[in-house]
């Protein structure tokens, strides 16, 4: 790529308001044709990460059919094809959660959530722009190795193809090995992360809004990322006064899914009765501020996401080489902490939570009128961002 300049429009986003429809995918005009499109995408909706004893008196019932996804299996000897359906059931009261989930586990909403951003993907780049066939060779697939990472991939993949065009490969890591989250087992990387939560400016900014928001939500004190997860997970869930607030901490790219998959107990009505809408925005603000702030330092964001971006750049200077083979649609199956230093390392993290099932997309145009000359445009949940006031007017390319 001899020169990639950035082509992207300024854009705006609101704190406490939904984002724009993915439906309303803007066309660039005349004179650029789509070569390359990467979709970094964060999982579907689950089921709590962290148990809160004080909120957990509802119950996860995962023990329904989950939008199309399955798992199958060759079983003749003789090595003929031959499938048997899988489902796995867990025990009622034989998890951490009552009922049949287990932590962290892509709920059918979620299943349904990322099947209807695979449709959206289908109308934007097959139907609409003709740039995807349906030929399993154009695809590149990459998810985390973790259950509901790979279970998105395969509800967006069904909603995107449709359940034609055969098999699809899916490139995952083991954990030591991952590039799409910062590595636990990174010593420099810790030991940077507890220096900037050492520093003055952290403490003061966190220490008394935290013990602030744990008496108001009358719980004891646990990681604020967890507790604005468990509670995002409930609203989204189970029918309580805040439901109205889904759109809000949801991307909100589909209609209303299946029926709630959380129901209180028998001794319980609403699980966040106590818990009113600036509460929940105050949480969600603070978890934002504790994840951004390990963004907002170069060193760190190079080493949470720097190894993986370098993964994305190389693909783009492939395809725009010519070198890409059938290859031109790319989809990233990750989390939170992908896309949040993904949107640091590009100056456009707005300090919230990248919500479930949130979207950035890179879509790599060609000059038709100018050989050699190749386009970006970043979008996010839809949203063209501004890219130049990240990484200059131009972009020539170089190590990530």
């Amino acid at each position: 790529m001899s020169s990639a300049k950035l082509l992207a429009a300024a854009a705006s986003a609101g704190m406490w308001i939904p984002t724009q429809q993915l439906g309303e995918y803007e066309d660039v005009g005349d004179g650029f044709r789509l070569v390359q499109v990467h979709v970094v995408s964060r999982h579907g909706m689950r089921t709590p990460v962290t148990a809160v004893p004080e909120m957990m008196e509802i119950s996860w019932d995962c023990s329904s059919e989950r939008s199309g996804i399955s798992q199958t299996f060759g079983l003749r000897a003789d090595g003929g094809q031959s499938h048997c359906r899988l489902r796995k059931v867990y025990t009622p009261m034989a998890t951490t959660l009552p009922g049949t989930c287990f932590m962290g586990q892509l709920t059918a909403q979620g299943a349904y959530q990322m099947r209807q951003v695979g449709e959206y993907y289908r109308r934007v780049y097959k139907d609409r722009l003709g740039f995807l066939s349906g030929d399993p060779d154009e695809a590149y697939l990459r998810s985390t190795d973790i259950p509901r990472t790979i279970e998105s991939l395969q509800a967006l993949l069904l909603g995107l193809y449709g359940g034609e065009g055969g098999e699809y490969v899916v490139h995952t890591r083991d954990a030591k090995a991952e590039n799409m989250f910062g590595r636990s087992g990174c010593k420099m990387l810790q030991e940077l992360k507890r220096k900037l939560h050492d520093t003055e400016a952290y403490v003061r900014a966190t220490a008394h809004g935290d013990e602030e928001l744990y008496r108001a939500l009358g719980v004891s004190k646990r990681s604020v990322q967890g507790l604005n997860n468990t509670i995002e997970s409930i609203i989204l869930h189970a029918d309580t006064h805040l439901r109205h607030l889904r759109e809000n901490i949801v991307n909100p790219t589909v209609p209303p899914g299946p029926p709630s998959q959380a129901v209180p107990g028998p001794s319980r009505g609403d699980p966040l009765a106590h818990v009113d809408e600036d509460l929940v925005f105050r949480l969600r603000q603070r978890a934002g501020y504790q994840l951004g702030a390990n963004y907002r330092d170069s060193v760190v964001t190079r080493l949470s996401i720097g190894r993986f971006l370098r993964e994305v750049h190389e693909a783009i200077l492939a395809g725009s080489a010519g070198r890409g083979g059938k290859k031109k649609f790319y989809l990233y199956m990750g989390h939170d902490n992908t896309l949040a230093p993904l949107l640091g390392a590009l100056s456009c993290f707005d300090g919230l939570n990248p919500p479930i099932g949130a979207q950035v997309v890179l879509e790599v145009f060609a000059k038709t009128d100018v050989e050699g000359e190749f386009y970006v445009r970043l979008l996010y949940n839809g949203r063209p961002l501004n890219l130049a006031s990240a990484i200059g007017a131009e972009y020539k390319g170089g190590g990530a």
